[in-house]
């Protein structure tokens, strides 16, 4: 092993072939044009990169030198980034930036809210999903977005999970995902069980 990083990639249709791309990074969403990566560098993320497949050339997308990015998703239309930002991931909020081609400035950032993660568009962009506390309870929202990408009302609870022993409070914010379809969410849980034992102690001197 010559010790170096890359990511390969592979079609699902035949004739299924690989696509190296070099370089020590992990991937948060494919471009909806198949064309592009948004990718982050190992460790903590200041920065969020956009990708080329075709050769490797990296572009800064949003930058945050005074906190944390996560779970950087692209709009349906490719014209819109949501993402949450944050000392941790636990501390985050969530936020959508416009992507017209350049970094988008932190005055350019829309807070969707005040705290949260996780985020992930609805397929046809107006709807956006994500993980919050708002009720105490580790469960999914989803807010409308008007003109702008801006919020239109309040944030709806679509599955609330109260549940002491099943829910996301089992997975690290880095372990969980949101993945929107027409008509059904898939996130991935945790769960905890236990259980007693007894048993019957051997006589003293046996």
């Amino acid at each position: 092993m010559n010790r170096t990083c890359a990511v390969l990639l592979q079609e699902v249709a035949p004739p299924r072939r690989f696509f190296t791309l070099k370089g020590c990074f992990n991937i948060w969403d494919w471009s909806p044009d198949g064309l592009s990566l948004l990718t982050f560098r190992p460790g903590v993320a200041k920065a969020v990169e956009l990708m080329k497949i075709s050769n490797g050339e990296r572009q800064t997308v949003l930058s945050d030198p005074g906190g944390n990015l996560f779970a950087a998703r692209f709009s349906p239309d490719g014209r819109w980034i949501a993402f949450a930002a944050g000392t941790t991931g636990a501390q985050a909020r969530v936020f959508i930036a416009p992507w017209r081609g350049s970094p988008a400035t932190q005055h350019d950032w829309i807070l969707v809210s005040p705290e949260g993660g996780d985020p992930s568009w609805s397929p046809d962009g107006n709807v956006l999903y994500f993980r919050s506390r708002r009720d105490a309870n580790l469960c999914v929202w989803a807010q409308k977005l008007g003109l702008g990408k801006k919020p239109a009302g309040e944030p709806v609870g679509i599955l609330h999970l109260h549940s002491a022993a099943f829910g996301m409070a089992y997975l690290k914010s880095t372990e969980l995902g949101l993945a929107v379809a027409k008509d059904r969410l898939t996130l991935n849980l945790g769960r905890t069980t236990g259980d007693l034992w007894t048993m019957v102690l051997p006589r003293a001197g046996n």
